[in-house]
C-alpha cells in the first residue's frame, strides 16, 4: 500500500506548480511614461497617471490578452486626459512595437530577452494581490530602463 500511495504522489508532481525562489514579484515603481513625454509643453505631468497605470500591468505580466488590454488602456486613458488622437496613436504604436520586451518586469527574474506572454498561475496572482499598491504614485518614483 504504501508503495501505491508512493506512486500516486510521485505521478502527481509534474501537475504540481512549484513556486521557483527566484520568482517573486518585487515592488512596484513607475518612472511615467517611459522614454516620452509625461504630458504636453502646458501640462508636463497630465498624462502621468494613465502611464503609471500601464506601468502596473507591465509590471505584473499576464497573458497577451492581458497585454493587448493594457495597451488599448493606455490609449483610451491618453484620448480622456485630453492628448491629441495622434500623440494617443503615437504612444499605442510604441507600446505594441517595443513595450513587450518589457512585459512582466516586476519579477525578479525578468529577462527582457526571453519575456513570458503566459495567464499568470494562482501563486502569481496571489503575489500581484499582495504587492500591488493602493494608490499608484502621482510622479515618478523610480528611474527604469
Amino acid at each position: 500500500m504504501k508503495y501505491f500511495t508512493m506512486a500516486v504522489i510521485l505521478s502527481l508532481l509534474p501537475m504540481t506548480s512549484f513556486s521557483y525562489p527566484n520568482h517573486i514579484l518585487q515592488k512596484f515603481c513607475s518612472d511615467g511614461c517611459t522614454h516620452a513625454p509625461d504630458g504636453t509643453f502646458e501640462k508636463p505631468h497630465e498624462w502621468f497617471m494613465c502611464c503609471a497605470q500601464h506601468d502596473l500591468a507591465y509590471w505584473a505580466g499576464g497573458s497577451p490578452q492581458d497585454k493587448y488590454n493594457a495597451d488599448t488602456h493606455l490609449h483610451n486613458c491618453l484620448i480622456n486626459t485630453n492628448a491629441r488622437p495622434w500623440e494617443a496613436g503615437v504612444y499605442l504604436a510604441a507600446v505594441i512595437a517595443f513595450g513587450g520586451s518589457y512585459w512582466g518586469s516586476g519579477w525578479s527574474d525578468f529577462n527582457k530577452n526571453s519575456v513570458k506572454f503566459e495567464a499568470l498561475s494562482s501563486a502569481e496572482q496571489i503575489q500581484v494581490n499582495r504587492m500591488t499598491p493602493s494608490r499608484l504614485p502621482s510622479e515618478p518614483n523610480c528611474k527604469r530602463y
